[in-house]
């Protein structure tokens, strides 16, 4: 008998070694499913095709078990199971070592050291979705090909590829954990294709010969916690339409080259990553090129932190930026907008326009080498910026359109502001610079009493100390009327939509208010737990609710200040063990007497828990809601099927929370609204003709899960105004009426285009 096992009705124990099974096929054409192959050490030349539900493993103690074959040594057509073996194709083969395939096939393979020459190490194929975990990958022309499959891949190296190490197509949706892609002679990872989706969580990409990750054809990559450094070229590339990338607490790091580079027509979204010794920290170039940076860091780049150039859009919100060429540069028909940025100590200018538009607000230079603003060409827009401590001028305006309002230059080498160009200032100020300029202090300027000292020189002439101290000492404006209630439900309800929101929101209110007068009178209240769970699309207005909800909960006394203070899983979650608690408490402690609100908050939960501390975060959270129930208000915002699944994680979760409020989609018709409001706001008029072009755009907008809604009312927004400045600019002369109009040419080339041909 060649098997050893409780019956023949149970699972069998297959034997291949000396007396029993000499080969692994005859043990394979034996077995049925359920049974188990244990294989003596040794190499067994085969072609092995798994069509059947078994399990292959080693021996213990009789040494490494090889499975090798020039033409391919394994295929795998059925849920069975490979453990600890060495599977490969020589030098000489073209074959795919280990081949998986088939729909809804899923195998184990586990702590397998797999091999191949030019072909694939493993591919996987036609609906397939393998557990692989624990392997090393070595060489091959790839080390891992997904074509219209997925899989997870967990723990794993993929080293020494001779091609491009992993690459993924054919509306494939891989999910890579803790893997380590290292040392291929090109492409780390290639991602092409619509609806192809590559995820990546907490990976390292490490020494690639060409680009980190090469995503295009209209493919997606999403990357969180994960680590790209020394890349020889671009550690991210993103290209042709449709294509788009998502990096969120990523560290990027090399000896050059751009850390993410996005072409025309494709989109990168960055938030809370940290860039640092690069060439180019984001770049931009080609129509409709975008990118947005939100919190992070970019450290010493060599030539620019952020390039936007050739008709492209980028938007940079909370970034910190240090040493090096600390620039954010804007050129060539292009769009910036940047708040709340702070550079630091920069051998470069700060903030660089030489065309297009930049919009500034709230930007702070420090320690800049040359002049903190530079402005010579396009438009520039201004608003409470400050340059200090430049070895050169403040800000040096010598072209172009800028606009300034309450800006100030201090504590520069040279001049505050170097005007060479008719530029508008408003409340700007400029005092204890090395050389005088025509500035000084402008009515209203955001100076701090005493910060200009009597003797100090401005304007060719000493400052009146008194002048200066009488303005310091103007009597406050009158105190505005306390917010109440009422004044913040009005506020909610102009919010374009919504309308089951703002009902669910004030049956909430009603509820409270009701309580505190039962209260009042002695009478017991029911337990209602503040704590929300929003559900809905990105765009929908959860935050801009969230921020009012903590608002009226402070109006009606329920919380201290009712500030908002928003939060991603990058803020929670460490990288080491012990230090998630402490980052989630400090998350939590800045919000005392508000609101916590945490944006995506599923990711704290993922499908796949492998090498992962957001349990530990969610842990962390239940306790302290708990505990301070009544000075700290939670929100959780995601998608519906993901925020479940959030839900669940914790059996305590589901109590915490009082009740889930979905947020629906925006129609057409409030997305048009939504784009007129944005319009007025900055000056632009949307006739009739454009207003109904736009509600045809937005009704033949694809939608579903990811959809943008109010982000894509102001990216349409910001598409068109650009569009805008394309036509009038090569126009010889333009009305005021011309400058201020959005016509239905100026919509998305993929919308105007279509009636080409």
């Amino acid at each position: 008998m060649a098997w050893l096992g409780k019956g023949a009705a149970g699972p069998r124990v297959l034997r291949v070694e000396r007396g029993r099974y000499a080969f692994v096929g005859a043990a394979v054409r034996d077995a049925r499913d359920g049974d188990v192959i244990e294989i003596a050490g040794g190499t067994y030349i085969e072609q092995l095709v798994i069509d059947k539900a078994i399990e292959l493993r080693a021996i213990p103690g009789t040494g490494t078990v090889g499975l090798a074959h020039n033409d391919g040594p394994l295929v795998l057509r059925a849920n069975a199971a490979v453990r600890g073996l060495m599977i490969a194709v020589g030098d000489d083969g073209w074959a795919d070592a280990l081949l998986v395939q088939g729909p809804g096939v899923a195998p184990l393979i586990q702590d397998c050291l797999v091999g191949s020459g030019s072909g694939a190490a493993i591919r996987v194929e036609a609906g397939a979705s393998p557990m692989v975990r624990g392997c090393r990958v070595e060489g091959g022309g790839n080390a891992l090909v997904v074509d219209g499959a997925g899989g997870r891949y967990e723990g794993c190296q993929f080293t020494d590829s001779t091609d491009n190490a992993v690459v993924v197509s054919g509306a494939a949706a891989p999910y890579l954990a803790g893997c380590a892609v290292t040392r291929p002679a090109h492409n780390a990872v290639t991602v092409t294709g619509v609806r192809t989706v590559l995820t990546m969580h907490e990976c390292l990409v490490d020494q690639a010969g060409s680009v980190g990750i090469d995503v295009s054809g209209g493919g997606r990559a999403v990357l969180a916690g994960t680590t790209l450094r020394d890349i020889d070229q671009d550690a991210v590339t993103v290209s042709e339409r449709g294509s788009t990338v998502e990096l969120t607490g990523c560290t990027i790091s090399g000896r050059g080259g751009n850390g993410v580079y996005v072409y025309a027509h494709a989109s990168a979204a960055l938030t809370g990553c940290a860039l640092t010794g690069l060439d180019w920290g984001v770049k931009t170039l080609g129509r409709n090129a975008t990118a947005t940076l939100t919190g992070g860091t970019i450290e010493g780049v060599e030539y620019a932190a952020v390039d936007c150039a050739d008709k492209s859009q980028v938007t940079v919100t909370g970034v910190a930026v240090r040493r090096g060429a600390g620039r954010l540069a804007v050129s060539d028909r292009s769009a910036l907008v940047a708040t709340d940025v702070t550079i630091e100590g920069g051998d470069n200018c700060g903030l660089d326009v030489s065309g297009g538009e930049g919009r500034f607000t709230r930007c702070r230079i420090t320690g800049s080498e040359r002049p903190g603003v530079w402005v010579e060409g396009g438009r520039a827009f201004f608003e409470q910026c400050t340059v200090s401590g430049s070895d050169s001028d403040g800000f040096y305006l010598d072209g172009g359109e800028p606009v300034l309002t309450g800006c100030v230059a201090h504590g520069n080498a040279e001049r505050g502001f170097a005007l060479h160009v008719d530029a508008k200032l408003t409340a700007c100020a400029s005092y204890r610079n090395g050389e005088p300029d025509d500035v000084g202090i402008q009515p209203g300027a955001p100076v701090p009493a005493g910060a200009v000292p009597a003797g100090t020189v401005q304007l060719g002439r000493p400052y009146d100390e008194m002048a200066v101290t009488e303005r310091a000492a103007e009597p406050d404006p009158p105190a505005a009327e306390p917010v109440t209630v009422d004044d913040l439900l009005g506020e909610l309800d102009r919010q374009i939509g919504l309308a089951a929101v703002k009902a669910e929101v004030r049956t909430l209110i009603d509820i409270l208010v009701v309580g505190q007068r039962r209260a009042a009178a002695g009478l017991r209240t029911p337990p209602l737990s503040r704590h929300l769970v929003f559900t809905g699309n990105p765009g929908t207005g959860k935050t801009t609710v969230a921020r009012l909800y903590g608002r009226i909960l402070a109006a009606l006394g329920l919380l201290a200040d009712g500030h908002l203070v928003e939060v991603a899983r990058v803020d929670l979650v460490a990288e080491h063990i012990g230090g998630t608690a402490v980052r989630t408490k400090a998350a939590f402690d800045r919000a005392f007497g508000g609101v916590l609100f945490i944006d995506e908050a599923y990711a704290l939960a993922p499908e796949d828990r492998g090498w992962d501390f957001g349990r530990e975060a969610i842990d962390t959270l239940v306790k302290l809601m708990e505990d301070h129930r009544d000075e700290v208000v939670v929100i959780v915002a995601g998608y519906p099927g993901e925020m479940a699944r959030f839900i669940a994680a914790n059996p305590g979760l589901r109590s915490r929370f009082g009740r889930i409020i979905e947020f629906p989609d925006y129609s057409p018709a409030e997305l048009v609204r939504i784009t007129e409001m944005q319009a007025g706001a900055h000056d632009y008029a949307l006739p009739a003709d454009t207003r109904q072009e736009l509600l045809d755009y937005y009704s033949a907008m694809s939608r579903g899960t990811g959809f943008g809604n109010g982000r894509a009312a102001r990216r349409t927004f910001e598409i068109m105004v650009a569009e805008h400045a394309n036509r009038l600019a090569r126009a010889p002369a333009a009305t005021n009426e011309d400058l201020t109009t959005l016509r239905p040419e100026d919509l998305p080339d993929e919308w105007t285009d279509r009636r080409v041909g």
